[in-house]
């Protein structure tokens, strides 16, 4: 059955991991989830849901915490985290899992990508170099 990954981004970052991820498993269905926020309840009906965003200040941003809030899914659903991040996760994953739990879901799997930082106000953008690194081992991560 197919995969349906919804997907918060903000400057970009979390929307280029998952139409990398996309390519790479095939019968993939990208879901923005400001499209689906005004239903009261969000029922992928699929056995492999992907919720992607990127971390912000080393935490959920809330669209995410709203979201998992109307998540209906049954179970035996493979729910898998992904994530961006400029510097460090934080315990973001473990977030989403309590919240998860709370529904009675299971975070089956959660991945974490290295991106270019973009909160300009506390630090400049990296080099170009190093930013074409990290869009190459995203890459690579995402073959694995």
């Amino acid at each position: 059955m197919k995969t349906k990954i919804y997907y918060f981004t903000g400057t970009g970052n979390t929307l280029n991991v998952t139409k990398d991820l996309e390519q790479a498993l095939g019968e993939t269905e990208l879901i923005p989830i400001a499209s689906v926020m005004d239903q009261k309840n969000i029922t992928p009906n699929t056995d492999k849901v992907g919720i992607a965003f990127p971390v912000y200040m080393w935490g959920l941003p809330l669209i995410i915490k709203r979201f998992v809030k109307k998540l209906i899914a049954d179970q035996s659903t493979y729910i898998f985290g992904l994530m961006t991040y400029g510097s460090m996760p934080g315990s973001t994953m473990s977030m989403l899992q309590k919240l998860l739990r709370k529904k009675s879901l299971k975070l089956t799997a959660g991945f974490g990508f290295l991106m270019p930082g973009n909160y300009t106000p506390m630090y400049d953008a990296i080099d170009l170099e190093k930013q074409e690194k990290l869009f190459s081992e995203e890459k690579e991560k995402i073959k694995n």
